[in-house]
């Protein structure tokens, strides 16, 4: 593994005698120079011992930032040879330059977020449920870095999203499928050589699902034309009575404006399938759904 070591240039000094700190490195037969961004005046630093000469506060902060900067490059070079990758220079350079996104998982992650929900990848509500994950990962351990992310990290976060925060075995599961997601972008990247979460397994229950019958409908219609609720459960029901009648889902029912209103018909691109060239859906509207769209007085739709 190389060995940085601190290197100053004589003939960079200064007119007021101050020259630049740097790390040097070799590798891929290059030499890279980081700058520490620490200066000092040439007769102040010594370099057989690579510290600055001096024991007040600055001399004492300047050598910690400097030995830091030979930590970071040294933590480096460990990582991608206990990750059996190749590092380069052009790697090097990039990983010192972003050290808290390659090295801090909860950065990654949220960059990788807000990237998704950028380049239309991912819809903002579905952000917001990739956050509720970073946020209870947060919650189980404050900071977390790739090296952590390991079998026993996962076990033991599986444990406390089903006990302490009651979770059920498929929320679990849906809540790891997310985080599988971001560690297979990690992976892609080649920041990490293998995603951890295929070693655990995961169970799911299979949810039994029950329908409306048209007599319940017709019940939950007349609760409706009675007006018997109070004001906001009067509008939950409207909302989910038009569901019902249309046949939406409620990810589109939310995204739902006037401009998709013409004359007795829905016209919308579903939000699911919306980057698979989804063909325009055309909903007649029934008198009722029509109604409800009245009672609605809206700017949007809903």
């Amino acid at each position: 593994m190389a060995i940085p070591r601190l290197y100053i240039d004589e003939k960079k000094k200064k007119k007021d005698g101050f020259v630049s700190i740097y790390c040097m490195v070799h590798i891929e037969s290059k030499t890279i120079k980081i700058n520490t961004n620490v200066s000092v005046l040439y007769e102040r630093f010594d370099v057989v011992k690579g510290r600055i000469k001096g024991n007040t506060k600055e001399d004492n902060d300047n050598n910690l930032i400097i030995d830091r900067c030979l930590s970071l490059i040294n933590e480096i070079f460990v990582r991608y040879r206990l990750q059996n990758r190749v590092l380069t220079a052009d790697l090097l350079l990039l990983e010192y330059k972003n050290p808290s996104m390659y090295i801090d998982f909860y950065t990654f992650f949220d960059k990788k977020i807000n990237e998704r929900i950028r380049a239309k990848e991912i819809g903002a509500e579905s952000g917001k449920h990739h956050r509720v994950l970073l946020n209870k990962l947060k919650e189980f351990k404050p900071a977390l870095s790739f090296a952590e992310i390991d079998l026993k990290f996962l076990v033991s976060f599986r444990n406390f999203c089903r006990i302490t925060k009651g979770n059920s075995v498929n929320t679990n599961q849906k809540t790891f499928a997310y985080f599988s997601c971001y560690l297979n972008i990690a992976k892609r990247e080649e920041i990490i050589s293998n995603n951890p979460l295929e070693l655990l397994e995961f169970k799911r229950i299979d949810v039994h699902m029950s329908f409306l019958t048209e007599v319940e409908l017709k019940k939950l219609v007349k609760y409706y034309d009675r007006e018997e609720f109070q004001e906001n459960l009067h509008k939950i029901l409207r909302h989910f009575l038009f569901c019902c009648l249309t046949g939406i889902r409620r990810s589109d029912f939310k995204r739902l404006e006037r401009k998709h209103l013409h004359e007795n018909t829905l016209k919308f691109i579903p939000h699911k399938t919306r980057n698979q060239k989804a063909k325009e859906l055309h909903i007649p509207l029934i008198e009722k759904a029509k109604k409800l769209i009245q009672d609605e007085n809206f700017q949007s739709v809903y």
